[in-house]
């Protein structure tokens, strides 16, 4: 489905149903993949913005922004891998097969992502000292050891090979 097409997509927006939980009478199979692409490139290109501010890193600007990015993904996603647990059929798990490494791929451009890490490790660093509350000063830890775990902090060869394994 091209992106000028999308918008007739069920993942499109959120569902306006309460809760925002889906409308499970519009999804087809086929609207995954175009969600999942579609997604991805979006999240991509906000973590981008992201990393690349050129302003000074803040809980606001970095954190905060973060958990904005990927909506179109999460709610394609969510979806899908509640389907594939409850009630699997041939035509998702070949999604699943074929999104598998590109899911990985996604999840290593945004967790190995060296100017991004930079912001949150100075903001991690300067904890003790930006006055967050409780809980955004969980989230920020929380974050930091995300990508700590996935690799962020390892030299690029090691990284090259994180990709690898992953992949």
């Amino acid at each position: 489905m091209p992106a000028d097409n999308f918008a007739s997509n069920p993942f499109a927006a959120a569902s306006p149903l309460p809760m925002n939980y889906p409308q499970f009478d519009k999804i087809q199979d086929t609207d995954f993949t175009p969600a999942f692409d579609i997604g991805m490139s979006r999240q991509l290109k906000e973590i981008e913005a992201i990393a690349n501010n050129p302003a000074a890193p803040t809980f606001a600007n970095t954190i905060a922004e973060m958990e904005k990015t990927g909506l179109v993904l999460d709610r394609a996603t969510n979806v899908f891998f509640n389907l594939q647990g409850t009630y699997k059929n041939d035509a998702r798990d070949a999604i699943e097969r074929d999104y598998a490494p590109k899911f990985s791929a996604h999840r290593d451009a945004i967790m190995l992502n060296a100017t991004l890490f930079a912001r949150i490790k100075t903001l991690y660093d300067a904890r003790a000292t930006l006055g967050l509350d409780p809980s955004d000063l969980r989230l920020l830890e929380r974050r930091y050891e995300d990508f700590v775990r996935s690799g962020a902090a390892l030299e690029d060869a090691q990284k090259t090979r994180i990709r690898a394994i992953n992949t």
